[in-house]
């Protein structure tokens, strides 16, 4: 359909100037007029009112009044014609009639007058009809013209002014849902929007337009909108897997990448794990999606439920392999996967497996904290004392403030005390209990005093406040909330609705009631997303105290075995006459030279995680652990 094809050349038109020139008797009436009348559509009321209203003889013969019947002219109209013209359609017999008395002339009178004044409002409402429709033709006009010039803007990077023109587009010409027009000007919208940062504001257009079918000329520029849009917003939608049933074979590798991973992606946050692999599986390993997919693949295969643990390690190898480590998005598929295989090694009780694993997450990684900390439990269960110690000692340096491990102190001091280091084990629970015990009362007030998750979420977002109404939450407990996953996604979409407002808001009167709904909805959708991240928050700060009720009570089992070991001493004292037991020394040693040196209370950046403990066993003989 074309700008052309909107302009007011309907019936209307026709009907408006059959009325306006035979009413006034500007031609007589022949059959060509009654029978195009007749098929500009209109009724058998409105030709009879024609003819009558026509002061000029009518042009007709019998013949041609069957001829007009047999092309399927109205009975009404065949009768009123033959009536005119004197034409019986059987012989009657002359009637006999008295003059007209002078109340039935006044009576006719009034019939034509009231007759006239209807055929007058006739025309009036066809005028107007006519007029309101080359209003419309006109507005069609300009609103294409419009269309034209919003992808001219688009292109331009004046997004909201092309979205604006887009969506008037829409609203003034009504196009058919199905056809090019509306879905060319949807997408536009779409497109525009998207480019201007948001991203739920668009999310159901998005869906449609790609909804709309893989035939259409878009759908390859629709789909990384919507990935985009799920990932940003976390939307889901029970339509989104019906893109599932999309044929994509016509389209590039590239294009079959993105979508199969798309797909994918959605199909394995949702739990569908089977389908999601299906299309992961689609997905080309040496393309862009190619790690990513591969790491995914290995994720599931590695679920309790798939039980492939076998192909999981080798489809994490194969990532690592194909993963380009200058690409970033690459470089955390490949530290992903070290961590997944040292924790699959540590899971199998193979500690040397776990620990080359956990040494290939480079020092200046994100994920280096929780690798030193990883692989200090693993030397710890390992036996290697002397390196867990070193890793436990370099996590409580500046450089892994962002992270609290609650376990800390307890771990060194059974490190200490396997070793028989006595005062080295009995200061590290002295530590722990002074550190932890205040926590512990810090956040059992807090939990206390919290009457509503906006309490919790107000902890996180808006600390300056919390500190003010005496309801700030201490730093470890920050940085364990900080540290979840699902705080740090939750966060992330938090963050784009609150971009999304301070963008949309001074624009959304140029979308008119359409703009008032979605900026509405966005606030509602942030609103609801502030009391999620507070429960959140509550569900994580509890788990918080039970570990750290967990630890304390693990640290007085330590402090028990200490005595123990105290207590086995002072019997050798005894027994063997010996007025003191030599202890191990307390030396921290850098791994890079072996060169010992005492602790003296600094870290360095390049020595942190190089750090080894230099503790000499001391036990004696008949003390196992």
């Amino acid at each position: 359909m074309n700008a052309n094809g909107w302009r007011a050349t309907g019936p209307a038109l026709v009907i408006l100037i059959a009325l306006t020139l035979y009413a006034q008797s500007v031609w007589a009436l022949n059959q060509d007029d009654i029978l195009r009348l007749h098929e500009a559509g209109l009724n058998a009321g409105t030709i009879v009112n024609v003819i009558r209203g026509t002061t000029e003889p009518i042009e007709i013969t019998p013949e041609e009044i069957d001829e007009l019947e047999a092309t399927g002219v109205p009975a009404e109209v065949i009768t009123e014609l033959r009536s005119v013209l004197g034409v019986q359609t059987q012989p009657q017999q002359p009637a006999v009639t008295s003059p007209p008395t002078d109340q039935q002339q006044q009576l006719e009178q009034e019939r034509l007058r009231i007759e006239q004044e209807r055929m007058e409002a006739e025309r009036e409402r066809l005028r107007q009809q006519i007029e309101a429709e080359e209003a419309r033709a006109t507005t069609v006009e300009t609103e294409f013209r419009a269309l034209r010039n919003a992808r001219s803007l688009l292109r331009d990077g004046r997004h909201f002014e092309a979205a604006a023109m887009f969506h008037r587009f829409i609203e003034e010409v009504q196009p058919d849902p199905m056809s090019d027009e509306y879905y060319d000007a949807t997408f536009g919208l779409v497109d525009a929007l998207h480019q201007a940062g948001l991203r739920w504001a668009i999310r159901e257009e998005a869906l449609q337009v790609a909804l709309m079918g893989s035939s259409r000329r878009h759908f390859s520029r629709v789909v990384p909108i919507l990935q985009d849009i799920v990932r940003d917003v976390g939307f889901r939608s029970p339509r989104i897997t019906d893109l599932a049933n999309q044929i994509i074979r016509e389209y590039d590798a590239d294009f079959q990448d993105v979508y199969n991973f798309f797909l994918g992606r959605y199909f394995f946050d949702a739990g569908e794990l089977n389908q999601a692999l299906t299309f992961l599986s689609n997905v080309d390993s040496q393309g862009e999606y190619g790690a990513r997919a591969l790491f995914l693949t290995a994720v599931i295969l590695l679920n309790p439920q798939m039980g492939e643990n076998i192909r999981g390690v080798e489809t994490l190898q194969r990532a690592i392999m194909v993963a380009d480590p200058d690409v970033e998005v690459d470089r955390e598929v490949i530290e992903n996967a070290y961590l997944a295989l040292a924790r699959v090694a540590y899971q199998v009780g193979n500690f040397g497996g776990a620990l080359y694993y956990y040494n290939k997450i480079p020092v200046s990684s994100q994920r280096w904290t929780s690798a030193l900390f990883e692989s200090g439990w693993t030397y710890f269960l390992f036996g290697d004392m002397n390196r867990a110690i070193g890793n436990f000692h370099s996590l409580h340096s500046p450089y892994h403030q962002q992270r609290f491990y609650p376990d800390l102190y307890v771990l060194e001091a059974a490190a200490y005390l396997y070793t028989c280091n006595i005062d080295a084990a009995l200061e590290a629970v002295s530590t722990f209990e002074e550190e932890i015990g205040s926590l512990r009362n810090a956040m059992r007030q807090f939990m206390v005093d919290a009457t509503d998750p906006m309490v919790f979420e107000r902890a996180l977002f808006d600390q300056a406040q919390a500190a003010r109404q005496g309801q700030a939450l201490p730093p470890e407990a920050l940085s364990v909330v900080l540290s979840s996953t699902d705080f740090h996604n939750l966060f992330q979409i938090i963050s784009q609705f609150e971009q999304e407002i301070a963008l949309f808001r001074p624009m959304a009167s140029q979308f008119g009631s359409w703009g008032e709904n979605v900026l509405s909805d966005l606030e509602t959708t942030l609103a609801n997303r502030r009391i999620e991240a507070g429960i959140l928050i509550h569900d994580t700060l509890q788990e918080f105290i039970r570990e750290l009720d967990d630890w304390w009570f693990r640290a007085q089992e330590v402090k028990i075995d200490i005595g123990d070991l105290q207590a086995r001493y002072l019997e050798l004292i005894l027994s063997e006459g010996r007025s003191t037991i030599s202890e191990g020394s307390t030396l921290v040693i850098v791994a890079a030279d072996w060169q010992y040196w005492p602790w003296e209370g600094e870290y360095w950046l390049d020595e942190v995680g190089s750090y080894r403990g230099n503790l000499t066993t001391r036990c004696p003989d008949d003390v196992q652990f």
